[in-house]
């Protein structure tokens, strides 16, 4: 796991797409852009689940987590939408 700032979480995610990954947004964040997950309709590109973090009152970084094959939970979530 590790903790990016929003620009960096906007450049993992237009670098994902850009190579073919999809986007879900789960939620709206209170000081950041929200919960993600990345995911590879066609299974090339790693699986990662993005989620705020809080640090203080002020401020809030977002956590990203990858995986190479997506989580069962994770799956559910995507089916459903």
């Amino acid at each position: 796991m590790k903790l990016l700032s929003n620009e960096q979480i906007g450049n993992l995610i237009t670098n994902y797409t850009i190579k073919g990954g999809e986007v879900i947004w789960l939620k709206d964040g209170g000081l950041t852009s929200g919960d993600f997950l990345l995911y590879d309709p066609a299974d090339k590109l790693k699986f990662f689940v993005i989620k705020e973090v809080f640090v203080n009152a002020w401020s809030s970084l977002q956590s990203v987590r990858g995986y190479n094959k997506i989580p069962k939970k994770y799956i559910k979530i995507i089916n459903n939408l």
